[in-house]
């Protein structure tokens, strides 16, 4: 759920859900399925397993292991990296507040608060 919200579950290529020993794990697979269902035309195999007894865990990793992978996933990871990076050097960068600041006042505009920081 998680991963739902923060709007990378088109990364996966293969989604557990775990604790299924638990009450309203099915419930929790169903709602994942569906929202991938809704998001994405090839959809990725959920699995219910529990860390706890062991269900589910081998069918999971064989599907792990026969897993290919899309190139559209693969895509897709690559540019979450690349914004992780950039996320994290405009984060890092000395000046951000200063550029912040200018931005607030109005002083200057987005697009020359991201050419000052480069």
């Amino acid at each position: 759920m998680q991963a739902e919200k923060a709007g990378i579950m088109e990364l996966a290529d293969v989604i557990a859900i775990n604790k299924s020993d638990l009450p309203n794990s099915h419930q929790a697979a169903e709602s994942v399925r569906s929202a991938i269902g809704l998001s994405q035309d090839s959809k990725p195999p959920v699995h219910l397993v529990s860390a706890h007894d062991g269900t589910g865990v081998d069918e999971l990793l064989e599907e792990i292991e026969s897993c290919s992978g899309s190139h559209l996933r693969g895509r897709l990871r690559a540019r979450e990296r690349m914004l992780s990076v950039w996320d994290s050097r405009l984060l890092d960068h000395p000046r951000l507040n200063e550029v912040l600041d200018a931005v607030e006042t109005g002083s200057i505009t987005l697009d020359e608060a991201v050419e000052s920081l480069k």
